[in-house]
């Protein structure tokens, strides 16, 4: 996710990784248990948009 490039990971809450990201945070505790499995999954999945 962009966001965390743009913010640094201290400075993006979760409301924020969800409006970038387009989720509820219901969707998002679904699909992570933390902002850093976003992370992590992001960059696995979009390593060069970093």
């Amino acid at each position: 996710m962009h966001i965390f490039a743009e913010r640094g990971y201290a400075d993006c809450s979760l409301a924020d990784v969800c409006a970038t990201a387009g989720l509820s945070k219901r969707q998002f505790s679904e699909e992570f248990q933390t902002r850093e499995g976003a992370l992590i999954a992001s960059s696995r999945t979009n390593p060069l948009r970093w």
